[in-house]
């Protein structure tokens, strides 16, 4: 069968007749990859929604908040769960670009604990402009995508064939959790793959889950021979994917809440402190200045100076808005008084410009160009300390 099927997808590619006789070569293309995969009974719960595209819906059970909506954390706003899409695809390539085909597209809406789950392929290419089509209408029912890593890469990857196939087509509004998993776990958990997510914050393990580099080439096996059985996996990881899309989701707004209620001290433990200090201050809520000074003055193991750095830097801007710009220098004083470069340099910009001590802010320049630096922050200290000096000999 996979013999034939291939030469027939082979004739359908290089078709030219009247569009009557395509669609008919379509067809019997598509019922011999249906029925060709269904004997392996890779295929057996998708359905037909037209030539070469196929689709199955799962409804899983997922512990949550009730009703139509909440106030989100994460977006900063009302909203009901009505406009959520949560996004995933697979794709022929990893690495993006016009070669790079999207073949798996899968949609989740939550609703009352319960997560409805449509994932739609695409069978060969030919049939990729009826697949566009599903999928637009599977996407673009809700006004915010939740996806990991989706604005860098699913949305503009989907725009992209949407204008190689002569559409243009608007993306909704993106909530891409990969960004707030790196804003609060980077520093304790390293890297932040959806894998590294799911087996460290949110307690999933993966039994005989298929690697990512492995799926384009089980695709392009498929469409060779027609059998599906090697996709089995790709659904299934693909499936596992988007639930742990909706489980972050929860996870994130339930600990922003928790923070909301009772403060930081009973979720800190388990997030970064910088990055939970930033967001904090940010919206001008309570917790984040007393983070941000506990990571500057009493680091914890794994709290190193490229994060006090960032925290003294949040720090500081939130007390310039404030009007308490005063209490910046002590800060900069601390981490300089241990050897930060970018507290020397701050320090610095003090004492010429509000304290007025231009010898010390010299003194300070110079003993910093003493050090091994990049080309570029030697040339902006030279600089600096030339016009220190100009100032000192006026």
């Amino acid at each position: 069968m996979g013999r034939d099927l291939y030469a027939r997808l082979k004739r359908l590619k290089e078709y030219k007749h009247s569009d009557q006789q395509l669609r008919e070569l379509e067809k019997s293309t598509h019922q011999e990859l249906v029925s060709g995969a269904a004997i392996h009974g890779a295929l057996a719960d998708w359905s037909s929604v037209a030539p070469l595209v196929l689709t199955r819906e799962t409804k899983v059970d997922v512990p949550g908040p009730d009703g139509a909506g909440l106030e989100s954390k994460l977006l900063g706003r009302q909203i009901a769960f009505r406009e959520l899409c949560f996004m995933d695809t697979e794709t022929s390539g990893l690495s993006g670009g016009a070669g790079t085909t999207v073949f798996l597209v899968g949609s989740a809406h939550y609703r009352d604990g319960v997560v409805t789950v449509q994932q739609t392929l695409l069978g060969d290419f030919p049939g990729e402009p009826a697949f566009l089509q599903f999928v637009h209408d599977q996407l673009w029912q809700s006004e915010i995508w939740v996806s990991y890593n989706g604005k860098a890469f699913d949305s503009r990857l989907i725009e992209t064939r949407f204008l190689l196939n002569g559409r243009h087509v608007e993306i909704p509004e993106q909530l891409d959790l990969l960004y707030w998993s790196r804003r609060f776990w980077r520093r304790i958990i390293g890297s932040c793959s959806l894998g590294d997510i799911e087996q460290e914050i949110l307690g999933v393990s993966r039994v005989n889950d298929v690697a990512g580099f492995e799926i384009p080439d089980r695709y392009f096996g498929f469409l060779r021979t027609g059998d599906a059985t090697g996709l089995l996996p790709v659904f299934a990881h693909h499936l596992e994917d988007i639930m742990s899309l909706v489980r972050l989701f929860l996870h994130l707004e339930e600990t922003l809440e928790l923070i909301a209620r009772s403060g930081t001290q009973t979720s800190v433990l388990r997030l970064d402190r910088v990055g939970l200090g930033k967001y904090l201050v940010s919206r001008g809520a309570a917790g984040g200045e007393e983070l941000l000074r506990g990571v500057i003055v009493g680091p914890r193991p794994g709290e190193l100076m490229d994060g006090r750095e960032q925290a003294a830097g949040a720090l500081s801007r939130a007390l310039r808005r404030g009007g308490r710009g005063t209490e910046t220098a002590e800060l900069w004083e601390r981490l300089w008084a241990e050897g930060s470069l970018r507290a020397g340099i701050e320090r610095a910009k003090h004492l010429e410009h509000r304290a007025g001590n231009v010898r010390e802010a010299a003194d300070i320049v110079g003993t910093l160009l003493r050090r091994s630096l990049d080309q570029r922050t030697r040339d902006q200290l030279a600089h600096r300390l030339a016009r220190l000096r100009r100032k000192l000999g006026s």
